[in-house]
């Protein structure tokens, strides 16, 4: 298990430095992140503290020869690291997120904004600190696990979430006059209904069933059986089969080169 620590937009606040550094020394971290604006602060925890600091050049960090990103591994983790302005993170996240799968790394870490943040973006874990100016840094746990799910299983999921103990959920969408669907791409899945009114018990039906989801072995097998068909039509299609040939050759890791309905095999 590793401990990193990360700061960003520290801007030379001489007190806010000194109050990091005595909570760095407390903490004793694995591994210490500075994420731009300014460089110098960087250098001064350094020297203060006697240890590397990771960093990266900010926008208001003009000396060209700072790097403008890193990639660094962290117990099997892959992170990214930058300061976040030259992908326009004041506006969307996408791009970011969708650079840091491009580059396989499963968490990004940036600054720019000076609020902080944590969440999911696509299939990548977005960490902004915010800014020391506020007193604000972030620690990071690492513990080294890794979690590997079969191909195929957000796709699996979303055909079984429309089961309960109540029975089958377009029954329940049936009562309100609603009509439902869903949807599964290389990036979401969505679930989706259609109506003209009883909108909040529609509303409710679809939390319930994707907030409770209702699993047993006997609809699991039959599950399995309705997507293993599915997947055998989508194997006959030249279209399909093209663009998953596709990816596979794009790609030589990331899981966007899986089907999205996954394997006959990966689903049994």
């Amino acid at each position: 298990m590793k401990k990193l620590i990360v700061l960003s937009d520290s801007h030379s606040a001489v007190a806010m430095l000194e109050f990091a550094a005595q909570y760095i020394e407390r903490q004793k971290p694995d591994y210490l992140v500075h994420l731009g604006d300014f460089r110098g602060d960087a250098a001064w925890l350094e020297k203060r503290l006697e240890r590397e600091v990771l960093c990266v050049r900010g926008n208001c960090d003009i000396m060209d020869r700072w790097d403008r990103e890193k990639i660094f591994t962290v117990e099997h983790t892959r992170f990214l690291a930058v300061h976040g302005d030259k992908f326009g993170v004041k506006t969307s996240l996408d791009a970011l997120s969708y650079y840091a799968e491009e580059q396989l790394c499963q968490a990004a870490l940036f600054g720019h904004t000076h609020e902080p943040f944590t969440g999911y973006v696509g299939g990548v874990l977005l960490i902004n600190p915010g800014t020391l100016l506020n007193g604000r840094m972030c620690e990071i746990t690492v513990d080294g696990k890794k979690v590997v799910v079969p191909e195929g299983t957000a796709h699996f999921l979303e055909h079984k979430m429309f089961e309960s103990d109540e029975g089958d959920a377009f029954s329940l969408y049936a009562k309100t006059g609603a009509q439902a669907n869903a949807f599964t791409s290389f990036e979401k899945t969505c679930y989706i209904f259609t109506a003209t009114s009883q909108i909040d018990e529609s509303l409710d039906v679809l939390l319930g069933m994707v907030g409770k989801p209702y699993f047993t072995e006997q609809t699991i097998a039959k599950e399995q059986g309705i997507i293993g068909q599915e997947i055998k039509m989508y194997d006959d299609s030249p279209d399909w089969r093209m663009l998953t040939e596709s990816m596979r050759c794009l790609y030589s890791a990331h899981p966007i080169r899986d089907d999205i309905a996954g394997t006959v095999e990966s689903i049994a």
